[in-house]
């Protein structure tokens, strides 16, 4: 009877290894599952601009959605917008310009507006003597591509974009100071602290300022994407965003992680301005990350057409990203599974251990009574 109680205790014990075994598998860390690769194509340098990106790949929100996302640095000659509808780049961080160039024909779609207000600005050192916008015709210009906003600011002011001189623009307002341009397309969230740092003088000439306020940084993806890969698409979208609120609410973290892993192009006090700057243009207490109001659009349709630089004044089909009205997330569905699945489990382990221990415990009460019966029916042996 011995050997059958610690046959069952052994039993018992494999079945909880078993139990523990399985458990573990079911929850493996995402690195041992096929991850999807997708590249998402920056619209400039590496910088707090794009930190919601980093974060999410930082913090894990890509791979709990399936993704093994490969973050491209930007710059003054790239085009994320075109990157992405000629299938270079699977989603991409552009501008409004994102309406003129659906407008055009290319299927561009914008699944979010990170940016509600675009930081789009036109430095000028003072020493270039300039008093007024319309002073500026015929300025050399720092330009970059997407910087539609700007151009309507000029047009309004009767500046023909087209015919400025361009500089290349290396991205250092440095060259306003030397003299190489006397006008740099800049974000109100970078360049004007590195100016003031140096004490140099300037003017800053916003869009805002004339009544053309777009949405920025927006992130956009392919008409293409949409329809071949809708569930990727939505739950890149979602870390994404999730991203962002992690950013904004860590600014301190996501900088240090910028000079650890991105650049020291700009230093920590730089960075740490840029974030504070460009939480007032997310507006994240005040309005839904990402969110895009139809309304907002077709004002911008609208200035665009009154300055010439559009047909219509036409919000074009499809250029507004439709989310799924209560999807949840591939990161959430997930959870939500392991917590089941776990529960499941355990409830398994719990009936499956409960079954052992009440095993062992009727082969020891057997036990106990053969024991005492055979000690009562012992014939007892008298003293000589």
């Amino acid at each position: 009877m011995k050997s059958l109680i610690n046959h069952t205790e052994r039993q018992q014990g494999r079945l909880a290894r078993f139990f523990l075994v399985i458990t573990f598998a079911l929850f493996l860390p995402a690195a041992s599952q096929a991850l999807d690769r997708v590249t998402l194509q920056l619209k400039w340098l590496h910088q707090f601009q794009f930190a919601g990106y980093y974060a999410a790949l930082e913090k894990g929100f890509y791979r709990e959605a399936g993704l093994d996302v490969e973050i491209r640095e930007g710059g003054p000659n790239v085009d994320a917008i075109e990157d992405v509808v000629t299938g270079r780049a699977d989603f991409g961080v552009g501008t409004s310009g994102a309406l003129i160039a659906r407008a055009q024909g290319k299927e561009v779609v914008v699944l979010a507006a990170v940016f509600q207000h675009s930081p789009a600005i036109l430095l000028v050192p003072r020493r270039a003597a300039v008093s007024s916008i319309f002073a500026l015709q015929d300025r050399p210009l720092m330009d970059t591509p997407g910087s539609e906003d700007i151009a309507a600011m000029l047009k309004l002011a009767g500046v023909d974009y087209a015919k400025m001189p361009r500089v290349k623009h290396n991205g250092d307002p440095l060259d306003l100071v030397s003299g190489k341009a006397d006008a740099m397309v800049a974000y109100s969230t970078n360049e004007p602290f590195v100016l003031e740092q140096l004490g140099v003088p300037y003017l800053a000439f916003s869009p805002r300022g004339s009544g053309i306020d777009f949405y920025s940084d927006n992130l956009v993806t392919s008409e293409k994407q949409i329809k071949t890969h809708p569930e990727r698409v939505a739950d890149f979208r979602a870390a994404s965003l999730r991203g962002w609120q992690y950013a904004l609410s860590h600014k301190e973290e996501i900088v240090d992680l910028i000079l650890r892993r991105y650049s020291q192009a700009k230093n920590r006090e730089a960075l740490l301005f840029e974030a504070n700057q460009t939480e007032v243009l997310v507006q994240p207490g005040l309005i839904e990350l990402g969110y895009q109001n139809p309304a907002r659009w077709q004002a911008i349709a609208d200035t665009y057409h009154s300055l010439g630089m559009l047909p219509e004044a036409k919000v074009p089909e499809d250029l507004i990203y439709k989310a799924e009205t209560g999807a949840i997330p591939l990161w959430l569905k997930a959870s939500l599974a392991g917590a089941a699945m776990l529960g499941l489990v355990a409830t398994l382990v719990a009936l499956c251990l409960c079954a052992a221990g009440a095993t062992v415990a009727a082969s020891r009460a057997i036990a106990s009574l053969l024991s005492g019966g055979s000690r009562a029916w012992r014939p007892r042996r008298d003293s000589a």
